[in-house]
């Protein structure tokens, strides 16, 4: 299965892009150094949604991405609430219990 880095859901960027944050970089890798040394330098991180990205969490987005549980481990450990939703009402648990492909809003439904 291909890893997506940005939600189908996700709103485009506005004009003149933003770049996803070094966070949601690292989680699009599963690179466990990477979240670390992100975490390392902005321990809050992990507990800020992803304002230009959908409102995300960064444990939807881990889930949604299918990390690892190493990087589920340092999201916790760095302040990331498990009650967090996204934009659809949906925590880490509800996604990895049903994956977004698995859902209405999958990329063949929203014409993506």
């Amino acid at each position: 299965t291909s890893r997506r880095c940005v939600d189908p859901d996700t709103p485009p960027l506005r004009p003149g892009g933003v770049a996803a944050p070094a966070l949601l970089r690292a989680l699009c890798l599963n690179s466990t150094s990477k979240v670390g040394e992100v975490l390392a330098e902005d321990p809050e991180a992990a507990a800020e949604p992803f304002m230009d990205h959908g409102w995300e969490p960064p444990l939807c987005a881990a889930a949604r991405l299918r990390c690892s549980s190493e990087i589920f481990k340092l999201l916790l450990v760095h302040g990331a609430n498990l009650n967090h939703e996204d934009a659809h009402g949906r925590t880490a648990l509800d996604i990895l219990l049903h994956p977004p492909d698995s859902l209405p809003w999958n990329d063949v439904q929203m014409g993506i």
